[in-house]
């Protein structure tokens, strides 16, 4: 964002000598996120409000937690037989 780095390889951005980066791990790859220069807040502290909001965080190893599994409506229709799931469904309840 004009000009300045937020994100990237930790290797990469110690080798700009940075200031302010955090090291964050996404995928098992050491990653920096620069976000200091021009915002109030740390990425610390944003992944801590993100907790507490129970917001997403920012990277995850796999799917989010508590993340809902995706499914379709035959497959769902299969595994909770006697729920409402939509009411043009052919041979749903009302």
């Amino acid at each position: 964002r004009g000009g300045h780095v937020l994100y990237g390889d930790a290797a990469l951005t110690a080798g700009l000598a940075l200031p302010d980066c955090e090291s964050l791990t996404v995928g098992g790859v050491a990653k920096a996120l620069c976000i200091r220069h021009d915002q109030p807040f740390s990425y610390a502290m944003l992944r801590a409000d993100m907790g507490r909001r129970h917001v997403y965080p920012l990277a995850t190893d796999g799917p989010p937690p508590n993340e809902p599994p995706c499914e379709t409506l035959a497959e769902t229709s299969a595994r909770l037989p006697d729920a409402p799931l939509t009411a043009g469904r052919s041979g749903s309840r009302p």
